[in-house]
């Protein structure tokens, strides 16, 4: 190096930039994967001995961030319409841009080291992951295990400040933007939370909000008419879930013309039948024919109490649970076991399980009832009707499952009798089977199983569920309706281990 008139940094300078054989074989392995540990050592030990010194470490990582900023700034997402791109026209949306699995691959990708802004994306989720090792953990009923909750946190709130810095810089980026907008419009977020949101780069506009809905709109409708249409359904329609609906639409500031109003709906779905449940029976026994005829043989049947009454096999299964219950409270609140070779069961037996397969559902458009009567379920069915694209004849001719709560089968029932016998199909419901819908009936089941524990909370020496609501400081003065399913099921799984302990 003195011979060259060079100093070491003047001497590793010169290697790097001349143009000589000699010196391009010295330093061939140094940005390679072969030799890049090595060259990774020296930066760092350059870094340790700079950073000895308060000014130097101030200079160095002046320079790291002047670094970084010109990497993040060279990192754009590509351009374009979706998926060549990352924008995605209101015009264009459509149901899979809510997907799950949409949403599992958009993730996915961006947590990758070769997307589009890896090097913003990296440091936002170590940062993220250290915040979350060091700081306060608000627990999550969650099926995974806490450290992948800390990574999936991390990743998440990564891919959220990124796609906001994206949005803001071009507002063509705009896939998480314009999914929290239709989200937040759903959810009833006011305009004016809305454009703060947009302001920081969280949602677009509501705008393009409301444009993207009425496209949303009409591909419903039309898979709607496709769901309910004969060709679709050969054998047997699809199933009709609906219930009521009241809500209030508040008027703060209130003028002519401009008041609070009640709204008295229905809204419901349509239940595509699985397939291969479909197969399994005979399309001869799911006919409008097949269906009149059993209902007249029904009011043959003999009902008899022994119809009610549990079998031996389901009256052991249920002593098994509750032995299970008991010892699971004892063991956990009262004893241990004081030999660990006796196996004690605390879990009760396994059920057979119902298919856990997604279902195919399709939501129906809103519709007025003008009250819960006859005349509503009547103008409940002529939305369904409007709504399907079916002639009335058509709609009829089929046998149609509604599920439904008590007082829509009540109304169904009450039509029917009305309107038999009836000369035109297409007045007679005939068709129409009403069934309690499963909700409904886990909400009665649910209410009776609390009210038949809960027991009479002014007679001071009664022992029932309130007494011990009371002591583990739920308030319990009067019984739930049948609708708060959540409360019951709160109050009894802390009834439960109570009682059996």
């Amino acid at each position: 190096m003195a011979s060259v008139d060079h100093d070491p940094k003047s001497f590793i300078i010169s290697l790097l930039r001349i143009k000589n054989d000699q010196a391009a074989t010295q330093r061939r392995y140094w940005r390679t994967q072969r030799g890049w540990n090595s060259t990774l050592a020296m930066l760092h030990a350059v870094r340790d001995f700079v950073c000895t010194k308060e000014v130097g470490k101030v200079a160095w990582e002046a320079e790291m961030l002047c670094e970084a900023t010109w990497i993040t700034v060279n990192q754009k997402p590509p351009g374009g319409c979706y998926p060549n791109g990352e924008y995605y026209s209101s015009k264009q949306v459509n149901e899979a841009f809510f997907d799950e699995k949409t949403k599992l691959m958009e993730k996915s990708t961006a947590s990758k080291p070769d997307s589009d802004e890896p090097d913003v994306f990296e440091q936002l989720e170590q940062e993220d992951w250290e915040v979350d090792e060091n700081g306060d953990f608000f627990p999550v009923l969650l099926p995974a295990p806490i450290h992948q909750d800390y990574q999936t946190r991390a990743r998440k709130t990564a891919t959220t400040i990124c796609s906001m810095i994206a949005f803001v810089h071009n507002r063509r980026i705009n896939g998480t933007q314009l999914a929290n907008s239709l989200t937040f419009l759903a959810s009833g977020v006011s305009e004016h939370v809305n454009h703060s949101l947009n302001y920081i780069g969280l949602t677009s506009s509501r705008r393009i909000a409301h444009r993207a809905l009425e496209v949303l709109g009409k591909q419903a409708e039309d898979k709607i008419k496709q769901k309910m249409s004969t060709a679709n359904s050969l054998i047997m329609p699809p199933f009709l879930c609906i219930d009521n609906l009241d809500f209030e639409q508040r008027v703060h500031a209130k003028s002519i013309g401009h008041n609070s109003k009640m709204f008295h709906g229905t809204w419901g779905y349509i239940h595509q039948i699985n397939p291969k449940l479909l197969a399994s029976v005979s399309p001869a026994d799911l006919t409008l024919e097949a269906y009149q005829e059993s209902i007249q043989k029904a009011s043959n049947i003999k009902v008899t109490p022994t119809m009610f009454i549990a079998s031996v096999a389901e009256d052991q299964h249920w002593t098994l649970v509750l032995k299970s219950q008991i010892a699971d409270a004892i063991t956990q609140y009262v004893a241990e076991s004081s030999d660990n070779k006796v196996k004690i069961i605390t879990s009760p037996p396994a059920v057979d399980q119902i298919s856990h397969e997604q279902p195919d559902i399709t939501m129906l458009k809103l519709m007025v009832a003008s009250d819960n009567s006859a005349q509503g379920f009547e103008d409940v069915c002529t939305g369904i009707i409007q709504q399907t694209n079916l002639s009335e004849t058509k709609f009829a001719s089929r046998l149609l499952m509604l599920d439904g709560d008590l007082g829509t089968c009540v109304n169904v029932k009450c039509l029917q009798n009305q309107r038999f016998p009836s000369a035109h199909v297409e007045d007679s419901l005939e068709n129409v089977c009403p069934l309690l819908g499963a909700s409904h009936t886990l909400w009665n089941i649910g209410h009776a199983i609390y009210t038949k524990y809960f027991g009479n909370s002014s007679d001071s020496r009664d022992s029932g569920a309130w007494r011990y609501l009371e002591s583990l400081g739920i308030p319990s003065r009067k019984t739930l309706g049948n609708v708060e399913t959540v409360k019951m099921k709160m109050c009894l799984m802390g009834v439960e281990p109570t009682t059996s302990a």
